[in-house]
Formats: structure tokens, sequence, C-alpha cells
């Protein structure tokens, strides 16, 4: 038994599609900033691989002191989530990796004396997290990572005034990092929706040029430190305390796994991760929990896919079976409608596996492709989601982790 609880600062962005094919481009600079906290409560951590427990979401409040003072309120979630084997008795585990569903709503407040008076609702959230939390470590220099190799993958959205008002963005690739330069290889795919509504796929997307990595100092109450927070930019390094060209992101202590936060980047706004490169072959045997989520479009609608419960079986070292299990939610262009969450759960899907060696894999089933890399230690794949379903574009991120 153990307790958890989190505290996770973020901004906002939207993009409002209306009938007709209206679009309008919310910024972070439209909301103050906010936060997603937990409140403490007690976890079970099962043959240190899973971390479970309920977790409760605190309310918060932005916007105090002004006209438009917006109450955020969130429902519970269950957290089922990955955790690798402690390195000792005194050391947790280096990683933290998990996915969630949690729904909310954003209610009008209005000031009355110190008391805050509830309004309208003004909207109806659905929310696909994915956290990956690393282990930080003092002392930890980013020139630990150089002459290493990684497989990377991201998903990332992009939001615009102009001609293509909706963009995602799910790429894989490798990186080769050498004092501090990361030379890598990439292949995206863009899924567009352009003015008029039309809904375009491009999967013939390469990215070749040197990005930048260097330390990120945190300050703490001890003095500024360095404990594996980088900064990833495109050419010049940011400051410790500056935003990246690219993104904030972390390492474990051994540099076997990276993840960031993309921000304003030339890829949007999402999450990128790198694993280490392996000689390693996927594992043969295994039921892995399926966890993420996948953006899809029709000319008419915009649909959320969360993957929770979904479980992929590997049944050998070239087959597998999916069993897409998910949480919907469709918006209805014409209709200016939001459905509530929805549970699908579809047939069970034959896979064929391929090892692409250096720990990259890809799993195939007519047109879907889930395409990324496991880790060393066979017990987790990050995998890019692509799909053809009835005329509806989709494409995603994944996380399957070892089950026990």
């Amino acid at each position: 038994m153990t307790s958890l609880a989190n505290d996770i600062p973020y901004d906002r962005e939207a993009l409002i599609h209306q009938a007709g094919n209206d679009f309008f481009v919310r910024g972070s600079e439209y909301w103050e900033r906010n936060t997603h906290s937990s409140s403490p409560g007690a976890a079970t951590l099962l043959e240190d691989t899973r971390l479970l427990a309920g977790r409760a979401l605190y309310q918060s409040i932005t916007g105090r002191g002004s006209s438009k003072i917006i109450g955020w309120t969130r429902n519970p979630y269950y957290l089922d989530a990955f955790t690798s084997a402690p390195e000792d008795e005194t050391t947790g585990p280096d990683r933290v990796i998990s996915g969630y569903f949690s729904a909310g709503k954003a209610i009008e407040l209005e000031a009355d004396g110190d008391q805050l008076r509830r309004l309208g609702t003004l909207e109806d959230q659905y929310l696909s997290v994915l956290e990956v939390n690393l282990l930080r470590k003092e002392g930890f220099d980013a020139d630990s990572l150089n002459g290493r190799d990684y497989n990377m993958l991201y998903l990332g959205t992009r939001f615009s005034d102009e001609t293509t008002p909706l963009t995602i963005e799910t790429g894989v690739g490798q990186w080769q990092i050498s004092g501090g330069t990361v030379n890598q290889s990439q292949s995206f795919t863009s899924l567009q929706r352009d003015s008029s509504g039309t809904v375009s796929t491009d999967s013939t997307g390469t990215r070749a040029e040197s990005w930048t990595l260097s330390n990120r100092t945190s300050r703490l109450s001890n003095g500024d430190v360095d404990i594996g927070r980088l900064n990833l930019d495109i050419t010049t390094a940011s400051g410790d305390f500056q935003q990246p060209d690219i993104g904030v992101g972390a390492s474990t202590p051994d540099g076997t796994l990276m993840a960031f936060n993309l921000d304003d980047s030339p890829l949007g706004d999402g999450i990128l991760i790198a694993a280490e490169q392996t000689a390693n072959t996927a594992p043969a045997t295994g039921q892995f929990r399926l966890q993420g989520v996948a953006l899809a479009l029709t000319s008419q609608t915009n649909r959320l896919r969360h993957f929770d419960n979904a479980l992929l079986t590997i049944e050998s070292s070239s087959s597998a079976t999916l069993s897409p299990t998910s949480l919907t939610s469709t918006h209805s262009v014409d209709d200016e409608t939001v459905t509530k969450p929805a549970l699908e759960s579809l047939a069970d899907i034959d896979l064929a596996l391929s090892q692409l060696g250096d720990g990259r894999v890809e799993f195939t089933s007519g047109n879907l492709v889930l395409e990324g890399f496991h880790t060393a230690s066979q017990d987790q794949f990050y995998l890019r989601f692509r799909s053809t379903w009835g005329g509806e574009e989709q494409i995603g991120l994944l996380v399957a982790t070892r089950l026990p």
C-alpha cells in the first residue's frame, strides 16, 4: 500500500468548429493557467508492475477577480498504471506509465461578496490523458546520452486561423545523439481538415534536420540542480528557465527512456517519447494493457477514441490479437453537438507482427497499422496508430504495458 498525489499545471488551447465550417482558435492567452491536481489517496502496487488506485481530482477556479470566472470540475477516474521494477529497497521505479479518461464541466461563476455563485454550464469536457512519469536523480548530466541510439514517436496537434485550421500529426523515427546534437530520421503522417471542412491524409512526410538536446536545471529548495529534466531545441540550446523551441522533457536516470511535452513546436502541441534501441527481440508471448488516444475525422464529425481496457495479446514472434475496447465521444459539425462518452467493444482483430530490428515493430491488419518500438525489458510497446474505418481517418498514439 502506498500514497499517491499529483499536481500538473497546464495551458489550455482550443479550436472551435461551428456549423458551416467556421473555425475560431482560442490560444493559451485566452485562459488563465490551470491545474490538473488530484487529492492524496491510497494506491496498491501489484507484483511490482501495476499501480492501482481510484483517483479524485480537485476542482479548480480560473479568472478570480475578473469578469470571466470559471470553475472546472472533474469526475474521479480509475488508475491502472505500469511501473518498472524498483532499483532497490530505497529507490522506487524509474517510470510510471498510465493512460486514463476523465470527464468534467466548465461552469460560469459570479462573485457574490466573498462567495462565488454558480451560473450556467459553459461546456462539457472529455479528456483522454497519457502520463509518463520519470524518476528524477540529482546530478544527472545530458552528456550521458551522447553516443546512444533511440527509437522515437510523437503525436501533436496544430490549430490555425489559416487555410488548414486543424492538423493532427504522428511520426516515428530514430535518433542518434552526439555532443548534444540529435541526428534523426523521421517519417510522419498528417491528418488535416481544411477551411472548407474537407479531410485529407498525407503519409509521405519525412524529417531529417538535427535538433539540440541540453540539461534543464531545476530550482529546488536546496538550490539549482540537474535532476534529469531536458530542453529540446531546433538549433541553439535554451536557457534553464526559458521555453525551448520544441519542448521540455525528462530522462530516466539511466537514459533508457525520455519523454517531452511538445509546446508550440514545429510538430504541434502533444507528446514525444524516445526509448533506447535494443538488440532484444519483441516478446513472443504475453498480454499487454493497451492505453492511449486516437483522433478521428470525417467531413461531418470529429471523434475522440480513448483506449483504456483494450488488450494486446502476443501469440508468437509473428502474430498477435487486438481486443479494441475504447470510450468514444463524437462532435457533429452540422448539429453542433457532442455525444456523451460511449463504451465501444469491437470484435478481436488478428494482427501480423513484423520485427524490424533495433527494437522496432509493426502490427498490421488490413489498413490498421500499429508501428513503433518496444523497450529492452520487453514489457512496454510505444505505438503509432493509423487506420481508415468506414470513411473515417484515424491516427493516434498508444502504449501497451505488460500485465502480470
